[in-house]
């Protein structure tokens, strides 16, 4: 097993977990460096193929040991909506199913690609405001993006066009990158934000289920889990606040029919603080 991380000088270093020392932790590999920052990783299904954000461009790496990684490539850039574009940045990354890379560009919209011909499959045109984040659905048939302007837009990967869009407060001074997820039966979607508080909409109606406060003005780190007894999990974390981060969890009552029915409630659980020492 190893963990990659990313580091905005453009540093990619792999740590394998479960090794011969205590955790293995200290059996590390610089596996490369690019032109930075990184903005996104993700790996493929089987863990072989690693697709790496970084500047204006995708690199691909295949894995063939846990310290080894070869056939570094670049993926070609994106094709041009609008004439006199800046340079594409590749905002998020995502592996299919069928272990095509989906990636989401600042201005560039929506593009995906055959990692092994490194030939565009389908692409999407955007809406005419910067993107930030992106998450696909569970089922893969819609892809939800926070743009930089007024709130979210879905997308539908089937019909390759834009659905719908549904406001939400951004501070468009900022220009902040607003974190979106889906939970994983797809029932809802958690929101970050800039104002202190997390947004949990149902997604199928776009309807605001609940908003849960959180101290800080800016929320860029969110996850999700359901217990085997269908309850939903909801973390958030705060940026820019140094030894006071905070990170907020908070958990649904099971809905009814956990698999087809959104959470309606969620309860503020607990508080984790990173206290700056002294």
């Amino acid at each position: 097993m190893a963990l990659v991380c990313r580091f905005a000088s453009g540093a990619v270093l792999t740590v394998h977990l479960g090794g011969n020392n205590q955790g293995g932790l200290e059996d590390k590999v610089w596996t490369d460096t690019l032109d930075g920052p990184i903005r996104y990783i993700s790996i493929n299904n089987l863990g072989r193929v690693l697709a790496i954000g970084h500047g204006s461009e995708v690199t691909l790496l295949d894995q063939r040991t846990l310290s080894h990684w070869e056939n570094i490539r670049t993926l070609p850039s994106p094709p041009e909506f609008t004439a006199g574009l800046p340079a594409p940045s590749p905002r998020t990354l995502h592996f299919t199913k069928e272990d095509h890379l989906v990636a989401v560009y600042l201005d560039h919209g929506i593009v995906c690609w055959d990692p092994s011909s490194m030939t565009i499959l389908w692409s999407i045109a955007p809406r005419s405001c910067s993107i930030g984040c992106s998450a696909i659905s569970p089922g893969e048939k819609h892809i939800i993006v926070s743009n930089l302007f007024d709130g979210l837009d879905f997308y539908s990967i089937t019909d390759r066009a834009l659905s719908h869009s549904v406001p939400c407060p951004i501070n468009q001074q900022k220009n902040t990158l607003v974190p979106v997820l889906f939970n994983s039966d797809g029932s809802i979607i958690i929101v970050g934000g800039t104002s202190g508080s997390v947004r949990v909409l149902d997604s199928s109606s776009c309807e605001t289920l609940q908003v849960l406060s959180h101290d800080g003005d800016l929320i860029q780190a969110i996850d999700s889990c359901m217990t085997q007894e269908g309850i939903q999990i909801i973390a958030a974390g705060v940026s820019e606040q140094g030894g006071e981060t905070t990170i907020k969890v908070w958990t649904s009552q099971p809905a009814p029919e956990p698999r087809l029915s959104p959470p309606r409630s969620f309860a503020h659980e607990s508080v984790l603080v990173n206290s700056a020492p002294g």
